[in-house]
């Protein structure tokens, strides 16, 4: 078992916190922007889409990781 974060599942990670920032007034997560970002209606679907795909690429063999994060977006 490897123990090491992934730097495509954290790199989604930071995403998915800057789109939940946009609704909150408090408690909010790292990485914070006073400005608002732009995101397609469709984001959580989309989201939901690559996790799935890349987490499971990744599961299926470590060195996808690196792969994934300079070409898989």
């Amino acid at each position: 078992m490897r123990t090491e974060a992934s730097y495509t599942l954290n790199f989604l990670i930071y995403l998915q916190n800057i789109y939940l920032n946009q609704n909150r007034y408090d408690d909010f997560k790292f990485p914070y922007h006073s400005s608002q970002i732009a995101f397609k209606k469709e984001f959580e679907v989309e989201f939901r889409s690559l996790w799935n795909k890349f987490s499971q690429e990744i599961a299926e063999h470590h060195r996808n990781d690196m792969k994934l994060f300079h070409y898989g977006f």
